[in-house]
C-alpha cells in the first residue's frame, strides 16, 4: 500500500484520525478536556466541532468518558474507603543536628469521598431532601417589586 500524497485528502484524514485518536487517549488518561486538548495538542474547539461533525468520534470519546469515570470512581472509593497513605513529617530522632524530615506514615481518610460514593451509590437514601412551604404548610407565593426610583448616581 502507497503512503497518501502530503496535502492530499487521504493524508489529512490519516492526520485528522491520528489526532481524533491522541485526544480521546488522552481525554481517557486527564478526563478533562482541557487537560486532553493541551497533552494531545489539539484545540478545544476542534475537540468540539468534532462532537458535533463525527458520530463514530463522539462514540470514542464517550467510551474514554466512561473510563475516565471509572478511574476518578476508583479514586475517590480509594480516599473514602479504603484511605490513603501519606508521609508524617517532623523532628527526626538523634539529636538537635539532625533535622527534620519524615518520621512515619498515617492512613488517612476523606470523609466528603465516602459521602460523594453513597450519595451516588444509594440517592435514595442519601439525597438532599428539602421542602419549601408557606406559612402552615401553603404553597409558597412570590410577588416582582419593581424598584422604579432613579438611582442618584446615573
Amino acid at each position: 500500500m502507497t503512503k497518501p500524497r502530503p496535502g492530499s485528502r487521504a493524508a489529512e484524514a490519516k492526520t485528522t484520525a491520528a489526532r481524533k485518536a491522541r485526544f480521546v487517549t488522552a481525554y481517557a488518561k486527564y478526563a478533562t478536556v482541557e487537560h486532553a486538548a493541551k497533552a494531545a495538542r489539539v484545540p478545544r474547539r476542534t475537540h468540539y466541532n468534532w462532537l458535533k461533525a463525527d458520530a463514530e468520534y463522539a462514540e470514542h470519546f464517550e467510551d474514554a468518558r466512561d473510563d475516565a469515570m471509572d478511574r476518578v470512581e476508583q479514586s475517590l472509593y480509594e480516599r473514602g474507603v479504603t484511605g490513603i497513605i501519606k508521609q508524617v513529617f517532623g523532628k527526626l530522632p538523634g539529636g538537635p543536628t539532625t533535622g527534620n524530615g519524615v518520621i512515619g506514615f498515617e492512613r488517612v481518610f476523606d470523609t466528603t469521598a465516602a459521602a460523594l460514593i453513597l450519595h451516588g451509590g444509594r440517592p435514595e437514601k442519601y439525597r438532599a431532601r428539602v421542602e419549601h412551604t408557606g406559612k402552615d404548610g401553603a404553597p409558597l407565593t412570590f410577588t416582582l417589586q419593581l424598584d422604579t426610583h432613579e438611582r442618584p448616581d446615573a
